[in-house]
């Protein structure tokens, strides 16, 4: 897994930047009256955009994809309903990144008939997404490592590189040369320290 994995760990500033990137390209084009942050990833993004374009008023919507690492489900699924309503509004909905795009596409599907007008963005989009966003900053093949996920992604990642027979110290490395933070590294794989050295 290691030679096929490629991780891109990317600094809280880092996002910060490209976040500040992304809300000057919105705001070129469109003024989101609501901005809905999709469950998990969007969350921290929605906040931040909410911010860079004065726009308070947010919501949320869960939507499940992912079972693990470059594990998806057949197709995505709403497990928690939108929390606002939209009815008349420019909305803008947020996430992470987007990957095949079907999660983006069935949020957008959700709000389009209830909002006057739904716009999306993400910091990151894959080469091969079917659903382009209306808005992103970065394109990348690679996983990336959000800061807000750090420590379920370290023992995912970690469980099965030792499942693949790697060592302990083989999967720090690759994590840290990845550019996950030494001591958060250490740190996130104490448990499993204790599981192979109880």
């Amino acid at each position: 897994m290691a030679e096929t994995l490629k991780l891109l760990a990317p600094s809280w500033d880092e996002l910060y930047t490209l976040l500040t990137e992304l809300a000057k390209s919105i705001r070129t084009e469109y003024r989101p009256e609501i901005i809905i942050g999709m469950a998990r990833g969007g969350f921290i993004p929605a906040r931040i955009i909410s911010d860079l374009l004065d726009v308070p008023t947010i919501g949320t919507i869960g939507v499940a994809f992912y079972e693990d690492i470059g594990k998806r489900m057949k197709k995505p699924t709403i497990t928690q309903a939108l929390n606002i309503e939209v009815k008349s509004k420019r909305v803008l909905v947020m996430d992470d990144i987007v990957d095949t795009g079907e999660s983006l596409a069935i949020v957008v599907a959700e709000i389009k008939g209830r909002a006057k007008e739904v716009r999306t963005a993400v910091i990151y989009r894959k080469p091969w997404a079917r659903f382009i966003p209306d808005f992103s900053v970065r394109e990348t093949d690679a996983w990336v490592v959000f800061p807000w996920e750090l420590r379920e992604t370290v023992k995912k990642i970690g469980r099965k590189l030792l499942d693949s027979g790697k060592t302990l110290p083989e999967v720090e490395n690759f994590l840290t040369l990845a550019g996950i933070n030494e001591r958060l590294a250490w740190t996130f794989l104490e448990d499993l320290r204790e599981e192979t050295h109880p």
